[in-house]
């Protein structure tokens, strides 16, 4: 150890002056540095003779200036490193990093540190996060002997040679005095909730003996058990355990959250919606796919946004209208995750449609891709409400099928990577896990994370939302702590083993990162999984989100045989006599038949559709016949259809003629000779119009090949 490596019972007993200081004298005694002089007005005419008496500082042969006394050299260097680090707000490794940079070389932070489940045997792989944790306090305190004591510290010896390894005074625990008093600091630190001044340590373990005491610190600090720091403007010398260690120590215990009555509520199954909105639209006319694969067409985003579900302000992600919803691969901090942007809905639900088959993706002009709504979106339209809900959720209450990875995948088709060779768009879909499991620990996680009761642990959660509004905030935090299965902790019972997490190569991540990363991954599953599918109601209490359990979420989570929700039936349809369409309730079957045949002039409920000579125009285009359009307005409405509008639909689709149109060449030769060359020379794709001009159908050949075959025959095109 370099900088801390000093005597501390020297060092505690030069405290006294220091703290007497006043705080100009205090900065530029840090700023004095062996062999470096400052001039005597520096400092205060009443601290100057206080640290010349005390031998802090000498003067200059000509009395003009002050250095560090020789004697002194070692304090500096101890309160000079103590300035460097302050670890007051530390709440991540990033702070150790730094401090253990600074103190230890290369060869000591990789033996302390080194995690050999990540990179075994090279520098570089220090896990700082194993220092933050309170078993790495724990251990030392609870070591059996002082054998295990010194197998424990051989471990952490830098691989070096012996006349390098033991340069700062270590191994410390060479005997039992040491040990003994090294373990009763830990444990008096660990009782204290704030940072103790040095020159008071001897108060706070009295039963230690004041020199032992000093002497004990060293391996403390030397082994990142105790860390020494000037706390504050007043650079106050302290010490204690690390601040995150010492937080979860004297946190208070969590409460559960309290009921709330939000001043505003909301509840619909917004992804089923959307995805009826979809469909509905596909059927009309299929949905455009960029080129590039970058998911759909603005202007189709905007013809399926025209109609679909509004939410309310609190709830509408207006300023993100552009993003879709949270990335599951993201953790995310802010509860305004819950937020919902309509175009990131809809791009959900289309990928939602790709995956139930309910869309397929085609080639379209000039060989575009399209999605359009196939056979099962039809019949999907037909249901009512509560069986499309029904349908969605029910993966959710059954645990993952198979257990053998290499046997359980599934071929997904994602939105934004259909490009124009559609066979290498397919990706494998992990189907080991249950529908419970957090998106972004499939990936990031070690292997025991698919045998954890995930349903269980969402069930535990939302117990406390069950039947009454709670803060989510409040709910997450309170959950983090008392049921949280990546820490292996659950209220009554377990969830399973405890998983050995890996993040970005991170193992043995502290215990406030899980809490943390507990919170992201059931506030994620929530806003991206439970509220669009129904599972929650939503409740505004004017600055934040409470949430409340419903019917749906409660037969997901195997907590209920059924659910209740009542469908509204099928809205009457009516068709005007002045062509005009109206939807007396939601009606998404009949609204996909006529959205083909008609322009739309509206949303929901009301005149949603117009029938025009150019929409029935556009119809029969696209292969529709007057017998088949006749036939679905028939069926759609719920009264006869005007007989004017069955006659102009009858008269639009009359009035309509197929013609056939192919390639050509035409040739114009000079005389009827050269005619009959040309004819025997292109064969039979060639006939003549004219005795001189020649045409060339079904031509398989560019213009060059034909322009070299002439020429092969010594005719030679201008």
């Amino acid at each position: 150890m370099r900088h801390l490596n000093i005597d501390w019972a020297a060092f505690i007993g030069k405290l006294q002056t220091w703290s007497s200081l006043a705080r100009e004298s205090q900065s530029a005694l840090l700023q004095l540095k062996p062999n470096q002089y400052l001039r005597r007005d520096t400092f205060d005419h009443d601290d100057l003779r206080r640290l010349l008496d005390e031998g802090l500082l000498a003067l200059s042969a000509d009395e003009k200036r002050v250095r560090l006394h020789p004697d002194s050299n070692e304090f500096s260097r101890g309160i000079r490193a103590m300035r460097r680090h302050r670890f007051v707000d530390a709440s991540d490794e990033r702070s150790l990093a730094a401090y253990a940079s600074d103190h230890f070389t290369v060869a000591e932070r990789f033996a302390m540190l080194h995690d050999s489940q990540v990179h075994r045997g090279y520098y570089g792989s220090e896990n700082y996060q194993l220092v933050t944790q309170h078993r790495w306090l724990k251990h030392v305190v609870e070591l059996p002997s002082l054998t295990a004591a010194q197998e424990w510290e051989q471990g952490r010896m830098p691989d070096q040679p012996t006349s390098d390894r033991f340069e700062d005074g270590s191994p410390y625990f060479q005997d039992q005095l040491l040990f003994d008093a090294t373990r009763r600091l830990l444990k008096a630190a660990a009782t204290w909730a704030e940072p103790v001044p040095l020159t008071e340590l001897a108060g706070h373990v009295p039963d230690v003996e004041p020199g032992l005491l000093h002497r004990a610190i060293m391996p403390a600090v030397r082994y990142l058990l105790l860390f020494p720091w000037l706390e504050g403007d007043d650079a106050l010398p302290v010490i204690s355990i690390w601040p995150q260690i010492s937080y979860l120590l004297h946190r208070p215990e969590p409460k559960p959250p309290e009921p709330v009555e939000p001043c505003e509520t909301f509840h619909a199954p917004i992804l089923i919606e959307d995805m009826m909105t979809v469909l509905v639209t596909a059927a009309a006319e299929p949905l455009r796919v960029l080129a590039n694969g970058g998911g759909l067409y603005a202007k189709d985003l905007d013809r399926i946004a025209e109609s679909a579900i509004a939410l309310p302000g609190w709830l509408a992600n207006a300023a993100d209208a552009d993003v879709a919803l949270p990335d599951p691969h993201d953790s995310h901090d802010s509860r305004d995750s819950v937020r919902i942007s309509i175009k990131g809905r809809l791009a959900v639900a289309a990928q939602t449609c790709l995956n139930h088959k309910l869309l397929q993706p085609c080639k379209a002009h000039k060989d575009r891709v399209q999605l359009q709504a196939t056979d099962a979106a039809h019949h999907w339209l037909a249901m009512d409400m509560y069986e499309r809900i029904r349908g969605m959720i029910h993966p959710w209450r059954e645990r993952p099928r198979q257990k053998d990875g290499a046997k359980a995948r599934a071929r997904t088709l994602l939105l934004h990577d259909i490009h124009v060779g559609l066979d290498a768009s397919w990706h494998d879909d992990d189907q080991r896990f249950s529908s419970w499991t957090p998106s972004r620990l499939r990936w990031a996680a070690g292997p025991d994370i698919e045998k954890i009761d995930w349903r269980a642990a969402f069930a535990d959660l939302l117990a406390d939302a069950d039947g009454a509004f709670v803060p989510l905030e409040d709910l997450l935090e309170y959950h983090s702590r008392v049921n949280n299965p990546l820490l292996g902790r659950r209220k009554q019972g377990s969830y399973g083993p405890t998983p050995r997490l890996d993040f970005y190569g991170q193992r043995n991540v502290n215990e406030t990162y899980l809490e943390k990363m507990w919170v992201d991954q059931a506030e994620g599953l929530i806003a991206e999984r439970l509220v669009p599918l129904g599972a929650i109601e939503l409740g505004w209490l004017g600055k934040k989100l409470a949430i409340r359990l419903h019917p749906i979420g409660r037969y997901m989570l195997g907590l209920a045989e059924d659910f209740d929700y009542k469908a509204q039936p099928e809205g009457s349809v009516v068709i005007q006599p002045n062509f005009e369409v109206t939807f007396l309730g939601p009606a998404p079957r009949a609204e996909a038949m006529i959205g083909r045949l008609a322009e739309r002039t509206g949303s929901r409920i009301g005149t949603m559709f117009r029938i025009t000579r150019a929409s029935i125009l556009a119809a029969a285009a696209a292969g529709v016949t007057a017998d088949e359009a006749l036939s679905d307005l028939t069926s759609v409405s719920s009264k006869p259809v005007p007989d004017n509008v069955h006659r102009e639909v009858r008269g639009w689709f009359s009035a309509t003629r197929r013609v056939r149109m192919r390639q050509a060449w035409l040739i114009d030769a000079p005389d009827a000779h050269t005619a009959a060359q040309i004819v025997a020379a292109v064969g039979k794709n060639a006939s003549q119009m004219t005795s001189t001009m020649i045409e060339i159908t079904a031509p398989k050949q560019d213009h060059a090949t034909l322009i070299r075959k002439l020429k092969q025959s010594g005719i030679f095109v201008q």
